[in-house]
């Protein structure tokens, strides 16, 4: 929550971000039309991590980002 919330802690991007939404979650939309979204489950020790991208590769890409940045 720290790392994410009050840091605002981001993975190196591999695309040009279009904007990031820092709501109850945290939601990263790129110029590519793929799209990142974070948040915490409000009812379990859980962190999400949502991805949409044009292939499924690059999806697990996304995901990897990060996971590598938050250690999971």
């Amino acid at each position: 929550d720290e790392l994410l919330f009050n840091k605002q802690q981001m993975p190196e991007h591999r695309y040009f971000v279009e904007k990031i939404v820092f709501k109850d979650y945290i939601k990263v939309y790129y110029k590519n039309g793929n799209w990142a979204l974070i948040r915490f489950s409000g009812t379990e020790p859980i962190l999400r991590i949502f991805v949409e991208a044009d292939t499924e590769f690059e999806a697990r890409e996304l995901i990897l980002d990060w996971q590598h940045m938050l250690g999971v």
